[in-house]
């Protein structure tokens, strides 16, 4: 994924976005469940529709970007905005993975309940 950067000198802003936009972000998670399933050499196989159907959801409730801003009194530096709007990019992208495999843990879980009643 190929990180953009939008840098405001005026304000002293840099933000942070994926190229692709939203469905970065799905092609993003749909690749992290597939090197899950290889590492387990296919023997776990992920829903993927349902997969991209939790992602959409959890993206509607997040700004998707990362954003700098420099203190008003501070030199600004666009390099170190660029690295720190990458990092809150980088890390909202791990919150979203870590949202979309719970609801997929606890799907799981329920099917798993569903087999053992």
């Amino acid at each position: 994924m190929k990180i953009l950067y939008k840098i405001d000198k005026e304000n002293k802003t840099v933000v942070a976005y994926f190229e692709g936009g939203k469905d970065a972000w799905v092609d993003a998670i749909i690749k992290e469940a597939f090197k899950l399933e290889r590492a387990t050499n296919d023997v776990i196989r992920f829903d993927l529709q349902y997969i991209g159907e939790q992602t959409e959801k959890v993206l509607n409730d997040m700004n998707l970007f990362g954003k700098a801003k420099c203190h008003p009194e501070d030199t600004f530096n666009p390099d170190v905005g660029a690295k720190m709007a990458s990092r809150r990019l980088l890390d909202k992208l791990a919150k979203v993975k870590a949202r979309v495999f719970g609801k997929l843990q606890v799907k799981v879980n329920n099917l798993n309940w569903e087999l053992i009643k």
